[in-house]
This record gives C-alpha cells, structure tokens and sequence, in this order.
C-alpha cells in the first residue's frame, strides 16, 4: 500500500481508478487486497491462492518455509503467520 500510496503522490496513478491484477502469487496477493481495502475499483485475480496451509506443498515448499518461518505440521508451527496472509 505504501508503494501506491507513492504512485498516487507523484500524479501517476489516480485513486479514484486503481485496479489490482496477477497471477498465481500475485493472484494471491490480489484476493488479499481486495480482502483487506477498497480502494481498488477493480480486480482480477488468477489462480491465486486462498489459503497457504492447503497450498504447502513441493515445489515451493523451499520458499515457504522462509516467507512464513517453518513449515504447517513441525513442533510449534508459525501458524499465525499463514492464517494472516490467507486472503
């Protein structure tokens, strides 16, 4: 939000007409925008992924498990952390 907080302010984007699109793990972070704002008018979202735990599985596993810090079934698993960035 901060990088279109800045595209505003510098008169290249018009906050009255954003649009948020992408695919696969930008289709994920499109669900999670339009979860979590209205700012954007519309939206478009391909494959995106609902929800990470079900989504744990090779071959991003590697990726996973730094973007969330472990994995869903290890001995205290950081679960928060997937259920907050599950659209």
């Amino acid at each position: 939000m901060a990088g279109t907080d800045y595209i505003i302010s510098i008169g290249i984007a018009d906050p009255d007409r954003l649009v948020a699109m992408g695919w696969s793990a930008g289709g994920g972070m499109t669900d999670k925008l339009v979860t979590y704002t209205n700012r954007f008018k519309a939206a478009s979202s391909g494959a995106g992924v609902s929800d990470w735990i079900s989504m744990f599985a090779p071959p991003t596993t590697v990726a996973r498990v730094n973007w969330f810090g472990g994995t869903p079934w290890q001995d205290k698993a950081p679960m928060d952390s997937y259920w907050d960035n599950s659209p």
